[in-house]
């Protein structure tokens, strides 16, 4: 017995099986699966998700798994600590949406970036047979295109033209702009 009022399983342990018990039956049924757990509670639902995505990509190492969770906050957009610790070899990504990828915050981080970038010598530092000249003046010119829609898209925002149409236009091309690259 466990302190749950006698319960053998802890509810944590339970919501496990329940997920791993819906990647199981998308294994034998050959398809995907799509699992609504709806917004934070504090019961663990988000903490036992990733533990069971994590759970099948070791256990399924010759299967290409993919497991996508779309965060309802914020907040919930890092795989918890404890699980990472776990599983710390098993790679993830985070995939931001345009309006998170262009808030003001980083957009200076991108600015910042391009000039690291640009000054840093190691990486234009072309070897024999690595790269052309060529292909690092493009890239370089890149580079400065992107900054310069970051420098646009700034002053659009900063500066407002009194037509908040025209505004909202301008940002969203140089926001889709910047998506491009």
């Amino acid at each position: 017995m466990n302190s749950s009022g006698g319960r053998s399983k802890s509810y944590r342990s339970q919501i496990l099986d329940f997920y791993l018990e819906t990647i199981r039956e998308s294994f034998q049924e050959n398809s995907a699966r799509l699992k609504l757990i709806n917004y934070g509670t504090g019961s663990g639902k988000t903490h036992q998700l990733f533990q069971a995505i994590c759970t099948t990509i070791k256990e399924h190492p010759n299967t290409q798994v993919i497991g996508i969770y779309v965060a309802p906050l914020r907040e919930h957009l890092q795989i918890p600590e404890s699980v990472r610790k776990v599983y710390d070899d098993v790679p993830t990504y985070t995939i931001n949406s345009i309006e998170m990828k262009m808030t003001d915050q980083r957009v200076k981080l991108y600015k910042q970036w391009i000039s690291s970038i640009k000054k840093d010598q190691n990486i234009w530092g072309v070897k024999l047979g690595s790269c052309s000249k060529d292909k690092v003046g493009e890239t370089k010119q890149k580079l400065s295109q992107v900054n310069d829609v970051i420098n646009r898209l700034e002053y659009i925002r900063k500066t407002g033209f009194g037509n908040q149409d025209f505004n909202d236009s301008e940002v969203k091309k140089a926001t889709q702009e910047l998506n491009s690259w």
